[in-house]
């Protein structure tokens, strides 16, 4: 089979996920059937079946396709700040894209899911593993003097950090907390964490 041919399959397999997320936007995850999103394709369920055989394959299969986003949007930061300090904008990109998700991403459905639903627990879990690989190879890069251990400890805490955001700014707005202030200090704090790791004393290394 040539290229060509080829392509159109890789077309439909990447269109299913963005109709998928247009889906589940318009009324929610649960409510999104194998068929519905055929449908939206304009194919058949078996021509979905071909790519996806299950949902729970087309949930996977969009957990995949975000990380492998995030990883291009951070290389292209790593690429427009190779002469300065990179750490500070990825965070800056990550924390935005956190309130993203919070907001209304597709990926806080499947976390919700994640708690019932096997399948979505491991998209989940998926998911978590790549963030906090991103964050690791972010650290080790700007923070060469760090050991591999520190490093680990710097991703997780950002990556907790990161993960209490949106729950976060929904308890500020109640209480009347300026968001772009919780933000900014979230950025701050993430930004910082590498070099505390680094620089603790004997007494509060081991909590960091």
């Amino acid at each position: 089979m040539n290229s060509d041919q080829q392509r159109p399959k890789a077309d439909t397999a990447v269109q299913a996920l963005a109709c998928l997320e247009a889906l589940a936007l318009e009324t929610g995850l649960d409510d999104v059937s194998m068929r519905d999103v055929a449908k939206r394709l304009g194919i058949s369920l078996a021509a979905l079946q071909y790519h996806y055989a299950t949902k729970a394959a087309l949930l996977e299969a969009f957990v995949a396709h975000t990380i492998e986003g995030y990883r291009a949007r951070l290389r292209a930061i790593a690429a427009a700040n190779v002469n300065a300090p990179g750490y500070g904008v990825a965070i800056r990109f990550m924390v935005s894209e956190t309130c993203r998700i919070g907001e209304s991403g597709v990926l806080a459905m499947i976390q919700a899911r994640a708690f019932h639903d096997p399948a979505a627990k491991r998209a989940t879990q998926s998911f978590m593993m790549a963030y906090l690989s991103i964050l690791s190879d972010i650290i080790a890069r700007e923070f060469p003097g760090l050991t591999p251990d520190e490093t680990n400890r710097a991703a997780t805490l950002v990556c907790s950090l990161l993960e209490g955001l949106a729950s976060t700014l929904d308890a500020s707005r109640a209480r009347g907390v300026d968001e772009a202030q919780v933000v900014e200090a979230t950025i701050h704090i993430a930004s910082v964490i590498p070099r505390l790791v680094s620089s603790a004393d004997a007494s509060i290394r081991p909590f960091l």
